[in-house]
């Protein structure tokens, strides 16, 4: 070939490397492996010798290659394999980069483990900092510890303490101590315990526990694996097999204690209907409502300290959002028989608010909750009446209640009960809900029942209200009283101006008899002396006998005897209105009465 052809050939492929060199080059995958985030899902177990057991992990990926599909494999090693010898199990990682796998073949004894994920030539090797640890055992050689409970109380704040309460079986175990111990889930080789216990009981075997004190904590959440442990089993025998159980603390922000102020029902309480008591939740200076949940329960109720040895809760509500509460109150529960009602109150079960109570601490009497509800006075018409001799009395009973009360007749439970006064005993009962719409009844009143010692002539009776809701009706000093009056009836009959009277007739008239003497009609008797009427006098009783009073219009015909002003006197003739007394007169004079 010419010098001058291959020069030029040269120099063409000189060109030809440049413009080569100069188009943009393929591009290298620019995401990246977390290699601290292999998270690695597997509970801590007890593995029976022979059996195979298996763990679930993600690759964490970030930058473009997320959006790829995973590729790689994920191998298990025994972390003292630190030459990543002979991996105890690999496992494929799947498109949504996870990857299972199995292990199977381990010999009795405690492993822990450690996961390498070995991507293509893109991506570095990545391994899991977090040492997994499974217990393989044989239970014909080895002692067994099982943890059966973990239980930490909470809720706990920043700056309490935890308790935490661990419970483990332990067969087999005698004559050597057992440790519990917590640890940080972050230290994978369990090197730092935060908090630990040691159980010297000996010749003991089953089931132990122990309380561990974690302190110090802040707010978040925390994870941890509870370990218990024994350093050997009895003389000749293998190293006891430790058991882990992880769980979780929840540690909040501290507690804001609010105060409570509470505003009672005012105006005309009546029992029986249900009022309602304001209490508002005042928060501490510099703490508003938008920044907080305000929430929980406000309970109205009876300290255990006064309310015979047993709390007692009357009235709930919850808290919604607002500071201001409004608690109904049914007046017929927790108030004393004259009405009067007192108890404490309390916020309880709050997010962010610790729980308060106004009152717990105060004499029975300085309860914030306060009022008293009145009772109905019982009201009796007629409270005095006459009946004729034999006859039963009718009297009508109300509750003197407000028009606009909740509790219609027909709701209320309770009898009126009528007693006779003194003796009290029972005469009669009428149902509360026998009541009309204006909360009165009639009743009748037997006659049998006016016989009160006491009141020959009457009978008085007092009236109660019994099994109600108005306590105070049924405290004596509280029961009003009506009487009924009992006569004969009359002899005669009354004077009636318009009946026509013959001679001999007798009528009554004005609580005084009267005998016609002659055809008489619309002649009222007593009217004159000398009318058709004349008065037969009151028997009056003397030591020598009974004899009717004189009266001036009586006709007197001779030998009749009376008594006027305390004496005795015989007529001597016929005289009508002439006054006893004239030694001159028609009377002669027998003696004093």
């Amino acid at each position: 070939m010419p010098t001058s052809f291959r020069g030029l050939t040269a120099l063409l492929l000189a060109f030809s490397m440049l413009f080569i060199g100069l188009l943009p080059a393929a591009q290298a995958n620019t995401g990246t492996l977390d290699v601290d985030r292999i998270t690695t899902v597997a509970e801590w177990n007890r593995i029976a010798h022979g059996e195979s057991f298996e763990f679930t992990s993600t690759i964490h990926v970030s930058g473009a290659a997320a959006e790829l599909p995973g590729e790689g494999q994920v191998e298990v090693y025994e972390t003292a394999d630190a030459q990543r010898s002979t991996p105890l199990g690999v496992g494929e990682v799947n498109e949504d980069w996870t990857a299972d796998i199995t292990v199977s073949g381990l010999d009795v004894g405690t492993y822990h483990f450690t996961f390498v994920y070995t991507g293509t030539d893109q991506f570095a090797g990545a391994e899991h900092n977090r040492l997994l640890s499974h217990v393989v055992h044989d239970p014909a050689t080895m002692d067994a510890i099982s943890i059966t409970s973990v239980s930490a109380e909470g809720p706990v704040f920043v700056g309490d303490d935890l308790l935490v309460d661990i419970i483990a079986d332990v067969d087999g175990i005698w004559r050597r101590p057992v440790l519990f111990e917590i640890y940080s889930a972050d230290d994978v080789n369990f090197e730092n315990p935060v908090a630990t216990y040691e159980d010297s009981s000996i010749g003991r075997s089953g089931e132990r526990e122990a309380s561990l004190t974690l302190g110090n904590l802040d707010q978040g959440s925390h994870e941890f694996v509870a370990r218990v442990s024994n350093d050997a089993g009895p003389v000749g025998r293998v190293p006891m097999l430790p058991d882990y159980t992880e769980f979780s603390v929840e540690v909040l922000a501290p507690e804001i204690t609010p105060e409570l102020s509470v505003t009672n029902p005012t105006g005309e309480i009546w029992r029986g209907e249900t009022v309602t008591a304001t209490v508002e939740i005042v928060l501490p200076d510099g703490v508003e409502p938008e920044d907080i949940t305000v929430d929980g329960r406000i309970e109205i109720f009876r300290p255990s300290a006064f309310a015979g040895g047993q709390e007692t809760i009357y009235s709930t509500a919850e808290v919604d959002g607002e500071l201001l509460v409004e608690v109904p109150l049914d007046t017929t529960v927790g108030t004393s028989w004259n009405g009067s009602f007192s108890a404490a109150v309390r916020l309880v079960e709050a997010t962010d608010l610790a729980d308060v109570c106004l009152g717990c601490g105060r004499n029975e009497w300085q309860m914030p909750i306060e009022y008293t509800a009145q009772d109905p006075e019982i009201l009796v018409t007629p409270v005095e009446q006459t009946v004729a001799e034999g006859a039963d009395a009718a009297v009508t009973l109300r509750l003197g209640l407000p028009e606009d009360y909740p509790l219609p007749p027909e709701d209320l439970e309770g009898q009126f009960e009528v007693v006779t006064g003194g003796s009290l005993e029972h005469v009669l009962f009428a149902n509360l809900s026998e009541m009309n719409e204006d909360y009165q009844v009639e009743v009748s009143v037997p006659a049998e029942h006016f016989n009160d010692p006491d009141f020959p002539l009457a009978a008085r009776f007092e009236v109660r209200v019994v099994d109600s809701i108005y306590q105070r009706l049924a405290v004596q000093g509280n029961w009003p009283t009506f009487s009924v009056w009992t006569e004969a009836e009359p002899e005669h009959p009354a004077w009636d101006a318009s009946t026509v009277y013959t001679g001999g007739q007798i009528v009554e008239y004005d609580g005084r008899v009267f005998e016609a003497l002659w055809w008489t009609q619309n002649q009222q008797p007593g009217a004159s002396p000398y009318s058709a009427w004349s008065e037969i006098g009151a028997p009056t009783v003397c030591a020598s006998g009974t004899y009717p009073a004189w009266a001036a219009s009586t006709e007197f015909t001779g030998g009749e005897t009376v008594v006027f002003n305390g004496t005795v006197y015989t007529a001597k003739w016929y005289s009508r209105n002439q006054e006893p007394g004239d030694q001159w007169g028609p009377w002669e004079e027998i003696g004093d009465c």
